[in-house]
């Protein structure tokens, strides 16, 4: 009995879903779990922690909600926004349309009246689908985000504005973020496109961000305090290192080992805007994670705008040694003064350094050397140094001093032969003297005046004692008249 009537239900089962599916089609199935489904919703609007003043307008085109369709039907949808009193979220309209299956963006616009009261409060901002029958359907559905919303007290003026280094405005894209608390995102707060930015925000950490033609080219972090006035101006970055490599190159060596010669370093750079003069390029490189050295490569009197390759070729100043270098490329500007503005950077780029690519280093000589031969050479080497120098000193005198450099003895009293020693002494000074004028030396000249003052004074002397004739005084008045005349 039991399976009888399972048999018979199991059959009447059968019957009735096949005598359905002959009224039910699939594509009807699929349709109807479609429709069912509901308006979707995301965007940053809920990410951030806005914080503002009385009468301030936050804009930016980082702050949006996005509403998705994910029926297979259109649908009109209404706007609604929930704020505290003298806060509106704007919108241009309140109704919108959206495909089947499409989506629709929209960016927040957040405004605060003058009188509206500082505080903590809560924001909205969601659509309602403007119901409709579809197929016998009823499409209802509501979707919304929060966020927080500080209004402040305290309040500064803010004025940026950008410019070239020749000092000309340029129309950057500006983007002003307020940085978030801890490790909470940054809030955009305000966009410009004209390079200007005019704004009173409240008091906090604030970034500004400048761009030209998909570039970054100016970046200031910067903090307001209360009721200041703060202005800034950005100085735009025309030089944009757009590729930086570097490649090793190798020579082979006598016994055909591939060393290390050089770097060579291939770099795009990118104009912008206006030409450049006096633009100086820097290699900066570390070795191991520690600053090595910046070098400069190359000097650029005028850069056009466009786009540019240049190659270079580096070595360290003191060589290669094993471990890993990293390499950057800076730009700068020369100002007044001879003064560097900075105003690109390239990325950075690696290279690993192999005991194998570098040459044997001496010490690998001397080691095989003994350390008492080692001392031997440097002992004998200094001797030679020291010979050297006492036959140079000898030679340099008997070059310069023809005649004895001091005065001969005198004896206790002028004898005849003390004074005919004195009458060749003098003979031999008038000679070196006259000789030494005709080579201007200074030197010499001032030995032979020496030796002759010398002479005379000996001379002079046998002349007191009578023991010389008148007849030599020609000869101690021509010494007289050397000794005192100029040199031509």
């Amino acid at each position: 009995m039991i399976k009888a009537t399972h048999s018979k239900f199991w059959l009447s089962t059968l019957f009735a879903a096949t005598l359905m599916s002959r009224f039910f089609h699939p594509w009807m199935i699929s349709q109807a779990s479609t429709i069912n489904n509901s308006l979707g919703i995301s965007g940053s609007f809920a990410n951030y922690q806005y914080v503002m003043v009385p009468d301030e307008t936050l804009s930016h085109p980082n702050v949006f909600v996005r509403f998705f369709n994910n029926y297979s039907v259109d649908i009109e949808i209404e706007l609604f926004a929930e704020t505290p009193e003298h806060v509106t979220i704007n919108l241009e309209e309140e109704i919108y349309a959206i495909p089947a299956l499409e989506q629709i963006m929209f960016s927040i616009e957040i405004t605060t009246t003058s009188v509206v009261t500082p505080g903590e409060y809560r924001i909205f901002f969601g659509a309602n689908i403007v119901e409709d029958v579809v197929d016998g359907i009823s499409l209802v559905g509501t979707a919304r985000l929060g966020a927080n919303l500080s209004i402040l007290g305290e309040a500064a003026e803010l004025d940026i504005t950008t410019i070239t280094p020749k000092g000309n405005p340029i129309p950057a894209q500006l983007d002003l973020f307020r940085l978030g608390e801890g490790t909470g995102p940054a809030l955009p707060v305000r966009q410009s496109l004209d390079g200007t930015l005019n704004a009173r925000l409240a008091v906090g950490n604030y970034v500004i961000e400048a761009t030209y033609d998909d570039y970054l080219v100016a970046r200031e972090t910067f903090t307001l305090v209360h009721l200041e006035e703060k202005v800034i101006v950005l100085m735009a970055n025309l030089i944009q290192v757009t590729s930086f490599t570097v490649l090793p190159q190798f020579y082979e060596s006598a016994d055909e080992t591939e060393l290390l010669g050089s770097m060579q370093a291939t770099y795009a750079i990118t104009t912008l805007f206006e030409s450049l003069e006096n633009i100086r390029m820097y290699m900066v490189v570390s070795l191991d994670g520690t600053f090595l050295e910046k070098t400069l490569i190359a000097r650029l009197f005028l850069l056009s705008e466009g786009s540019f390759m240049f190659y270079q070729n580096f070595v360290p100043t003191n060589g290669w040694s094993e471990g890993t270098y990293t390499f950057s490329l800076a730009s700068y500007q020369v100002g007044e003064s001879n003064t560097e503005f900075l105003f690109g950077e390239s990325e950075e780029d690696s290279v690993a350094v192999t005991l194998d690519d570098l040459p044997n280093p001496p010490t690998d000589v001397i080691e095989v050397i003994p350390w008492w031969l080692i001392a031997l050479l440097l002992i004998v080497t200094i001797a030679l140094v020291e010979i050297a120098l006492l036959i140079q000193k000898r030679t340099f005198k008997l070059k310069t001093v023809a005649v004895p450099t001091t005065q001969p003895p005198l004896a206790a009293a002028s004898t005849p032969h003390v004074c005919e020693r004195d009458h060749q002494y003098l003979l031999q000074t008038i000679l070196q003297f006259q000789k030494a004028k005709q080579t201007t030396n200074p030197q010499d000249m001032q030995i032979a005046r020496q030796q002759m003052e010398v002479a005379i004074a000996s001379f002079v002397r046998c002349f007191q004692e009578q023991i010389l004739s008148k007849t030599e005084q020609a000869l101690l008045q021509q010494a007289k008249n050397l000794l005192n005349s100029k040199i031509k």
